[in-house]
């Protein structure tokens, strides 16, 4: 988790299947400030401002699996 410059986070879901809780990542992501200084062009000014960015994942298939009732 080197290329994290800051805070990082998790969206979580619990939930409750076959008498047990389980946890799912829904998403995630954080800041990449220290990534982008890494591919900057050789010869860059050092004095440039540093660019902020923040990144995020989402898992798409386990979102919508949340939206779908258990039936079971």
């Amino acid at each position: 988790m080197t290329h994290f410059s800051g805070i990082m986070f998790q969206v979580i879901y619990s939930v409750k299947r076959k008498n047990r809780i389980t946890v799912d990542v829904l998403a995630a992501g954080g800041r990449y400030d220290a990534l982008l200084t890494r591919f900057r062009k050789p010869g860059s000014s050092a004095m440039s401002p540093t660019q902020a960015a923040v990144g995020v994942s989402i898992a798409y298939d386990k979102v919508n699996d949340t939206s779908i009732p258990d039936d079971k």
